[in-house]
C-alpha cells in the first residue's frame, strides 16, 4: 500500500466561552469542585443557530488556506461527527456545500474516537480508489445533548472541530501516517448514550475503568507493532475527556509531562474534534521548540460504543 500523509491541519471552536464561574451560578457545585474532578477550566458553546456543519467548514477553510489548497483540490470529505446537522444528509454533504465543492462526502460516527477511525477511513480509501487529496474533518457539537441541570455532565462538554488534509505525496511539512490501530467493545455500550431528541446518559464511574483500559492497550498495541516505546514519542494526544483521566493514562503509558499535550482544560470534552484539535494546536505551538523531522506523534482515543483507535505519525520537515 503506498503511504499517506497528513500535510495540514486546522481548528476552530466558537466563541462564546462557559466558565467554571458560570457553570456555579446555575449548578449545586463549586469551582474547585470541578477542577479537582474534571481539571477544565472552560469550555466553548455554539451560538444560536450555529450548527456542526459550520464548525466543521471553518476547520477546513483554516487547514486549506494554511497549506495553500482550494475546497476544489479535494477529492474526498470524511466527517467525522456524532452531532450531525441533519440525520439525512450527511453533515459532510452540508460541509460541502458551504465549501463549495464536490469531493465524495459521508459522515463516519465513532463517538469520541472519530479522529481515528476517520482517519483510518480516508487514508484506506485514497490507497484503494487512487485518491490524493482528501479531508478529515471532526466536529462535535455536544453541548447541544447536555443538561445543564445534571452536574455530573454539564462540567464536561464543549464545541469544536478540526481538519487534518490528506495526500499521497510526500510533503515538505507535515506526517506520514505510519500505522492506525483500531477496536470495538459493544459490551459497554449501555455506559454512554444520547437517545433520540434526549441528553447525556453517562455512568460515569463505570465508565472511566474500560476506557482506560482500552486506551492503554491500544497505545501499546500499536507501539509494540511498531517496536516503539513511549521514551521514541515527542508528543502524545489522548482523547481529551477529561484531564484528570488523561493524568491516569499518562502514568500508565509513563508519558512525561513534555511529551503529554492537551487542550482539554481550555475547551472541554469536544467529542472527535479534541484529540485532533490538541493536534493542530500542539503542531502549531510545539513546548521545547519546532518538531524535528523524523519524530514520532501518538494520538489515542476512545468512545461510545465502545470505540477506540490510535494513530502514529512521523513527523517530516525538510
Amino acid at each position: 500500500m503506498k503511504s499517506v500523509f497528513m500535510a495540514g491541519l486546522g481548528h476552530h471552536h466558537p466563541a462564546t466561552r462557559i466558565t467554571n464561574r458560570s457553570l456555579v451560578a446555575q449548578l449545586e457545585t463549586s469551582e474547585a469542585w470541578i477542577v479537582e474532578r474534571t481539571g477544565i477550566d472552560e469550555r466553548r458553546r455554539i451560538g444560536r443557530g450555529e450548527t456542526a456543519s459550520q464548525l466543521g467548514t471553518a476547520a477546513t477553510l483554516s487547514a486549506l488556506e494554511r497549506h495553500g489548497w482550494s475546497a476544489s483540490d479535494l477529492q474526498l470529505l470524511v466527517c467525522a461527527t456524532s452531532s450531525p446537522d441533519t440525520f439525512l444528509p450527511a453533515t459532510a454533504s452540508h460541509m460541502a456545500r458551504k465549501l463549495g465543492c464536490q469531493p465524495l462526502a459521508f459522515d463516519v460516527n465513532a463517538a469520541c474516537a472519530g479522529a481515528a477511525y476517520g482517519i483510518a477511513v480516508g487514508r484506506s480509501m485514497m490507497q484503494t480508489m487512487n485518491l490524493t487529496r482528501s479531508a478529515v474533518c471532526c466536529v462535535d457539537t455536544y453541548t447541544e445533548f447536555t443538561d445543564y441541570r445534571d452536574r455530573r455532565t454539564a462540567v464536561l462538554f464543549g464545541d469544536g472541530a478540526a481538519t487534518a488534509l490528506l495526500q499521497t505525496d510526500r510533503p515538505t511539512l507535515g506526517a506520514e501516517i505510519l500505522d492506525v490501530d483500531l477496536e470495538n467493545d459493544h459490551r459497554h455500550i449501555d455506559l454512554v448514550q444520547v437517545p433520540r431528541a434526549g441528553s447525556w446518559q453517562l455512568r460515569g464511574r463505570e465508565v472511566v475503568p474500560p476506557a482506560l483500559s482500552m486506551l492503554t492497550a491500544s497505545a501499546e498495541r500499536i507501539l509494540a507493532r511498531n517496536q516503539l516505546a513511549v521514551a521514541d514519542l515527542r508528543g502524545f494526544v489522548g482523547h481529551q475527556a477529561n484531564y484528570r483521566i488523561l493524568e491516569t493514562l499518562a502514568e500508565r503509558l509513563g508519558v512525561r509531562p513534555e511529551q503529554h499535550w492537551s487542550n482539554v482544560h481550555r475547551f472541554g470534552n469536544q467529542g472527535a474534534a479534541g484529540a485532533l484539535a490538541t493536534l493542530s494546536q500542539s503542531v502549531m505551538a510545539p513546548e521545547g521548540g519546532p518538531l524535528r523531522s523524523g519524530e514520532l506523534i501518538l494520538m489515542t482515543v476512545v468512545g461510545a460504543g465502545f470505540t477506540a483507535g490510535s494513530v502514529l505519525l512521523r513527523w517530516i520537515a525538510k
